[in-house]
C-alpha cells in the first residue's frame, strides 16, 4: 500500500514537471486570470450603471433645491479622491495603467506584492472608473491578470527560469 502511494506520488511529480504539466498549469493560470479580469470588467459595468442612476436622480432635483445635492456630490468626490490618493501612496505600484510597472517587473527593476496590490488595483479601478474618472480599462486588466498569474506561480514548484518565462 505504501509502495503504491510512493509510486503514485512519483508519477504525479514527473507529470507535473513534464511539458504536459507545464501546459496544464498555464491553462489554470489563464483561466484564473481571465476569470478575475472578467469579474473586474463586470464590476466596472455595474459601477457605471450605478453612476448613471445617481446622475439621473441628481438631475431630477434641478430647479428645486439643487444646492444641497451639489454639495453632497462635491463632498463625495472629495472623499473618493482622498481615498484613491491614499491607496496610490500606500501601494504605489498600482498607480496608472500598470503597463510600465509590468515592464519594470520583467526587467527586474520592480518587485510586486501580488495579493495586496491586486486588491488595491481592483478597488481603485472600480471606484475611479465607476465614478467617471478618465481611466482606461485595458492596462488595469493586464496588470490584474499578471497579479493573478504571479500569485499562482509564486506557489509553484517550478524553477525560477520557468517562473519568469
Amino acid at each position: 500500500m505504501i509502495l503504491n502511494k510512493h509510486i503514485s506520488l512519483h508519477m504525479l511529480r514527473r507529470l507535473y514537471f513534464s511539458r504536459i504539466g507545464l501546459v496544464v498549469e498555464s491553462i489554470i493560470i489563464g483561466l484564473a486570470a481571465g476569470s478575475m479580469v472578467s469579474l473586474f470588467r463586470f464590476a466596472l459595468i455595474q459601477a457605471d450603471q450605478y453612476r448613471r442612476i445617481y446622475y439621473e436622480r441628481l438631475s431630477g432635483t434641478a430647479g428645486n433645491g439643487w444646492l444641497v445635492p451639489l454639495l453632497i456630490q462635491v463632498f463625495l468626490f472629495l472623499v473618493l479622491g482622498l481615498f484613491l490618493g491614499w491607496l496610490s501612496v500606500w501601494k504605489p505600484m498600482t498607480k496608472g495603467s500598470g503597463i510600465p510597472q509590468l515592464k519594470g517587473y520583467f526587467e527586474g527593476m520592480f518587485q510586486f506584492q501580488w495579493l495586496s496590490e491586486l486588491l488595491v488595483k481592483m478597488v481603485s479601478g472600480i471606484l475611479g472608473i465607476g465614478a467617471g474618472l478618465s481611466l482606461g480599462r485595458e492596462g488595469p486588466s493586464v496588470q490584474i491578470g499578471s497579479y493573478v498569474g504571479m500569485g499562482i506561480v509564486s506557489r509553484s514548484l517550478r524553477s525560477e527560469v520557468e517562473k519568469n518565462t
